[in-house]
């Protein structure tokens, strides 16, 4: 039997099977549609359960409702941020807590079970431009042009917010945030954001005076004294009242408005009523001085005498502290003239004969000091020369009551004759027109300063008016569901991918399964 002859070692010829590397998209669709249940399930799922903790949050966080209500100053000045008078002015004035306390007690809400702390926590006054986007878009056009270099940026910015605070001065918007569902209704709301303005009005008008100038009204001169007082002291009353009327009407001529108008009832201006005071203080007020002093006239000679003893004592003391005053502003002048020839003396050493060095900047300070020098010695000059003057004033009226006080006793000691009728019936008829004349002065100075005030606001009778009809409404609910939508389809799409993944990994198993056996 023949052996078959040995074959040369051969390689193993089984057949070679090469894997297809290449992704049958067909056969992944298919194995996706059949795990779409699970898929749309599992998304839904997702965006169910965002949904509970969403309304969860919505629950233990309730949108809040706001209501705004858009004012307009009516007083130009409040751009500068200065009330008519020239009282700083802020939009927080609008909701101090004085004026909420007045709208809160004005609407009861204690009986709502609101606290004054919740409800002044709820109540917002900001800056508002009703011509806002306007100006942003304007301004966002410029700054797009990509040419522009940083330094015109830099200008375009600061332009922007100058315009923007410009259209913000003359507005505000008060604003009532309120929890839904909770509080006060819609319609109690809006009546507390109009109560709000108007009480602020009221308040700073009637309280704080700040339509006025910082001067006074009529009040400060009250004729009926004249005729109650002993003629000595009536006199007196008189020319202390002729001169606090002067001044008011200096700071209300002054005035750019209060200055050029007229009163109807009289036709006067301010220039003409500083006018007629003056000669009613020349030709009669000021004459009746000496006349009741040197007379000895009295309704009742025993309280005339004791009102000339008193006053003459309280003129002494007040005379007293106002030297005194005088001497610590004589003292400070000259230690302050001393300090600075010493300090110019050491300066002098220490730098030579130069006086303001090689510095240029060295020389601008230099002057600017000695200016401030100057001004500080020229105000210590004026108010020592002040109380000098007013020490004057005071003596002449001591000087006057002696007088009266001579005559008193010389009156009481039988050593003048009894009153002569024809002097005191002269002094009557004086007292009389000074007080009817400067009383009418008064009157027509009122009602030029209450004009002023009308012409500064309007007719509106008010610091703002409304500038918008409605009470605008807005709530963050839709935002905030928004916001929830967004979170729930972003989490629905990724719960997509992952749920397409675990299917795609379980199809591939039970194939590896397959071709292991």
């Amino acid at each position: 039997m023949s052996q078959t002859p040995a074959q040369p070692n051969q390689p193993n010829m089984q057949p070679y099977c090469v894997e297809d590397d290449e992704i049958d998209l067909g056969e992944v669709f298919r194995k996706i549609a059949q795990g779409k249940v699970f898929i749309i399930g599992s998304m839904l799922l997702t965006m169910l359960a965002v949904a509970a903790i969403g309304v969860l949050w919505l629950a233990k966080n309730p949108p809040s409702t706001k209501h705004s209500n858009i004012i307009r100053f009516n007083f130009p000045t409040a751009e500068q941020g200065k009330y008519p008078s020239g009282q700083r002015f802020t939009r927080n004035d609008i909701v101090a807590s004085v004026v909420l306390a007045k709208v809160y007690q004005l609407n009861k809400l204690d009986q709502l079970g609101i606290s004054m702390k919740d409800f002044g926590a709820a109540i917002t006054a900001t800056p508002y431009a009703p011509n806002a986007e306007f100006i942003k878009a304007k301004y966002q056009k410029l700054l797009s042009n990509k040419k522009l270099s940083q330094t015109e940026i830099a200008e375009l910015e600061k332009k922007y917010t100058a315009e923007l605070s410009a259209a913000q001065a003359r507005f505000a918007q008060i604003s009532y945030t309120s929890l839904a569902m909770l509080g006060l209704s819609d319609t109690q709301i809006q009546k507390i954001l109009i109560d709000i303005p108007k009480v602020w009005s009221e308040t700073v008008i009637q309280d704080l005076g700040v339509l006025d100038l910082k001067i006074p009204g009529g009040k400060f001169f009250q004729p009926e004294r004249v005729d109650a007082y002993e003629y000595i002291q009536g006199v007196q009353y008189l020319k202390d009242s002729a001169k606090i009327f002067e001044d008011s009407l200096k700071q209300l001529a002054q005035d750019e408005v209060g200055g050029q108008i007229r009163d109807p009832e009289t036709g006067m201006v301010i220039s003409d009523i500083q006018a007629q005071l003056n000669n009613l203080k020349n030709f009669i007020i000021n004459p009746l001085v000496p006349l009741v002093a040197t007379s000895g006239i009295a309704r009742n000679l025993d309280e005339a005498f004791a009102y000339s003893e008193n006053k003459i004592q309280q003129l002494k003391d007040q005379i007293q502290t106002l030297q005194e005053q005088a001497s610590i502003y004589a003292q400070a002048i000259k230690q302050y003239r001393l300090q600075q020839t010493s300090n110019g003396t050491q300066n002098a050493t220490s730098q030579g004969i130069v006086q303001y060095g090689s510095d240029f900047l060295s020389k601008i300070t230099e002057l600017v000091e000695k200016q401030k020098d100057t001004q500080f010695r020229q105000q210590l000059m004026e108010k020592e020369i002040e109380l000098r003057l007013q020490i004057a004033e005071l003596k002449n009226q001591i000087k006057e009551l002696q007088r009266a006080l001579e005559k008193y006793k010389a009156i009481k000691n039988g050593q003048e004759p009894a009153l002569i009728a024809t002097v005191q019936a002269s002094i009557e008829k004086k007292l009389h027109i000074a007080k009817t004349e400067l009383m009418q002065l008064i009157n027509s100075y009122q009602r030029i300063r209450d004009l002023r005030n009308q012409q500064i606001i309007g007719h509106t009778g008010a610091l703002y008016e409304q500038a918008s009809p409605e009470i605008l409404t807005t709530s963050d609910l839709s935002s905030r569901l928004k916001k929830l939508a967004l979170i729930a389809v972003g989490l629905g799409v990724v719960m997509l991918f992952i749920a397409i993944m675990i299917v795609l990994i379980r199809s591939r198993k039970p194939n590896e399964a397959k071709q292991a056996a």
